[in-house]
């Protein structure tokens, strides 16, 4: 399966069980050790891009982090 999508698909399942449904990008990362620079590009990549989750991102001043909310 291509990496883009086995990403994607791991934050949307984290997102629908937190209790939260909003969580900060790099605590996500961290959960799931995803550690590498390009993992975390293409995983954000893909969640600015995405349309078929209804989910909002924020990025934050510093644009490394962004808050992502499920609708």
């Amino acid at each position: 399966m291509d990496m883009r999508v086995d990403l994607h698909q791991s934050l949307v399942r984290y997102l629908k069980r937190t209790k939260s449904k909003k969580i900060l990008f790099s605590d996500f990362c961290h959960k799931k050790h995803i550690n590498k620079m390009s993992e975390r590009a293409t995983l954000k990549k893909v969640v600015m891009t995405s349309t078929v989750v209804g989910y909002t991102y924020v990025l934050n001043e510093n644009v490394s982090e962004m808050l992502i909310t499920l609708q």
